[in-house]
């Protein structure tokens, strides 16, 4: 389709039940700058109920909070919806999106792709994978070279850095096409742990969730700890800032190994500026990366 040419395109839903699919007329290119994170106001052409009804069915319209719409480079016509509706028994009128995010204390996370079939007549967009309950794997903080979740820290000394934790917020889609193999492509969500500390201070980590696409269904095969980041502040200064007592932070970044297990690429996360490392290899038991 061209800009001197109009076209109406149509776009159609595949639901488990054809006969009830959902049709919504939409302009040539409803997207044109993806967002960045969730977002109410949806783009031209998709809408709240229809993301529901595909992505999130068991869930009734009313739990609709927002929805990130990317799309998927190096997967052709093909685009990453994350969706964040309310937990059961708590009212969307409560929540306050642009102030709390896709909060896991409120909301859950669903995660869908659709596809895009381009023809003379029309444009298609067809659901062709989601995942089937909301998102609840955690991450791990063991032989991390990053710090734990500081409320875990606080609460139970012996648990800190040392266990699994489940984020705060979901952030914001991470659409780099990770080469895992050839049979299932893969993307990830980004999520934050966040904590103010009594007194002057806040912490910020942040880990990263690969989800990768196998037939109809997706799945979350990786997740680690990614930064951190903690201010403690001092006593007013003389220009009327607050003095730094303490700044203590940390990256990795991720790199798609060549070498394989079963089949899957190995994962090698690095320190950023320093010498830590480790290493995820495929479990074909639990199909999920483990770090060794």
């Amino acid at each position: 389709m061209t800009h001197s040419i109009k076209v109406i395109a149509v776009f159609f839903a595949l639901l488990s039940n054809p006969d009830h699919a959902a049709t919504i007329k939409v302009t040539s290119k409803p997207i044109k700058e993806p967002y960045k994170s969730f977002e109410e106001k949806l783009p031209t052409g998709w809408s709240s109920d229809f993301l529901i009804r595909t992505i999130a069915p068991q869930k009734d319209k009313s739990a609709f909070v927002g929805a990130i719409i990317k799309p998927w480079p190096g997967e052709n016509g093909k685009f990453i919806v994350a969706l964040c509706t309310t937990k059961d028994g708590i009212s969307r009128r409560l929540l306050d999106l642009r102030t709390d995010g896709c909060s896991n204390e409120s909301s859950e996370l669903y995660v869908g792709v659709f596809g895009l079939e381009i023809t003379k007549k029309q444009s298609a967009y067809m659901l062709l994978a989601k995942t089937e309950m909301p998102v609840t794997d955690k991450v791990d903080w063991t032989a991390s070279n990053i710090d734990g979740n500081d409320a875990d820290c606080l609460s139970n000394f012996k648990a800190c850095n040392k266990g699994s934790s489940f984020p705060d917020v979901w952030t914001y889609i991470d659409n780099t096409p990770y080469r895992i193999n050839k049979e299932n492509p893969t993307f990830g969500i980004n999520a934050e742990w966040r904590n103010n500390f009594a007194g002057s201070g806040s912490s910020t980590s942040s880990g990263l969730y690969l989800i990768s696409q196998f037939n109809d269904k997706l799945k979350v095969v990786f997740s680690a700890p990614m930064s951190y980041f903690k201010s403690i502040e001092g006593e007013w200064n003389s220009k009327h800032t607050k003095q730094m007592v303490e700044e203590t932070f940390a990256k990795n970044y991720l790199i798609i190994s060549n070498k394989e297990t079963h089949g899957y690429k190995n994962i090698l996360l690095r320190e950023k500026n320093g010498t830590w490392h480790r290493t995820y290899q495929w479990d074909k038991e639990k199909k999920v990366y483990i770090g060794q």
